[in-house]
């Protein structure tokens, strides 16, 4: 599996400079930290899906998880539906807390959004480019004496 490697072509994104790509995943990513609820996550795999068809990145380019993982990932849904919390379903007698696991979900979209959002910058940018680009984007901290 191939996960970093940039993806060959000519494209609105393959053409935006390293730096521009790496500020807009710093930016999307604190925006999520400071709300990361649906309608922010919503906004930001918006965002990402039109990189993905701006980048002209096709769907083979995504990494083949194996069914272990999708396992995994289905039975951490588990311990959040053990938790419960509001709201309730009853089925019968027994009431069921979908409140935890609703959670859940919205923090492994989040998850998803954030890494698909940092796989787009790799498949569209030639690692050669980052660091030049990460050390211009650094260079006014160099006033403050940052390393």
């Amino acid at each position: 599996m191939h996960l970093l490697r940039a993806i060959p072509g000519d494209s609105p994104m393959h053409r935006l400079w390293a730096g521009t790509k790496v500020v807009g995943l710093l930016a999307l990513t604190v925006t999520l930290s400071f709300d990361a609820g649906w309608w922010a996550v919503g906004v930001v795999a918006g965002l990402v899906a039109a990189g993905l068809a701006a980048g002209h990145v096709p769907p083979a380019a995504r990494p083949r998880l194996p069914p272990w993982f999708w396992l995994a990932i289905a039975a951490t849904a588990v311990l959040p539906l053990v938790a419960g919390g509001a709201p309730v379903v009853h089925v019968g007698d027994v009431g069921i807390g979908l409140g935890a696991l609703a959670r859940w979900a919205r923090l492994l979209s989040l998850a998803m959004v954030v890494l698909l959002a940092a796989a787009l910058v790799a498949w569209t940018t030639p690692l050669g480019g980052v660091a030049p680009a990460l050390g211009r984007l650094a260079r006014p901290g160099r006033r403050l004496r940052l390393p």
